[in-house]
């Protein structure tokens, strides 16, 4: 299949793994999450994936955070999610793939403690508390 040109953008002929599709394919075992990360800080892998998915879900509803914000129940660098919270990551990613057709999931996810972003978020660059 050829590349396609818009007027803006060259669309690939290829798409790859980016924003929610990433914890799809990982845990149907069709990727590596060691393969999803940021390369610079030589971080990466399923706990990458998991706590992104949380930034989504808080851009989805209109509080874009930085990769280096953690909050609440993200998943931690080494930790291994337990069965109930990977069951809640999974129900989480159709509503962000599509979005305005699944608007009232995502606000109630938001609206949970552990996905909603506190007035203030650990920035693990300077090991601080920031307002968010």
């Amino acid at each position: 299949m050829p590349a396609q040109t818009t007027g803006y953008y060259t669309k690939p002929a290829v798409m790859t793994a980016t924003g929610d599709y990433r914890p799809l394919l990982c845990r149907a075992g069709g990727a590596d999450p060691a393969r999803f990360g940021l390369s610079q800080m030589k971080e990466g892998g399923s706990w990458w994936i998991a706590a992104n998915l949380l930034r989504d879900v808080a851009a989805l509803n209109n509080m874009e955070m930085l990769p280096w914000d953690v909050w609440g129940g993200m998943v931690q660098p080494g930790e291994t999610p337990t069965a109930e919270r990977l069951a809640r990551l999974d129900a989480a990613v159709p509503s962000s793939l599509a979005p305005d057709a699944h608007f009232d999931e995502l606000r109630a996810l938001y609206d949970d403690p552990d996905w909603r972003v506190p007035e203030r978020v650990l920035n693990v660059q300077t090991q601080q508390l920031e307002a968010a």
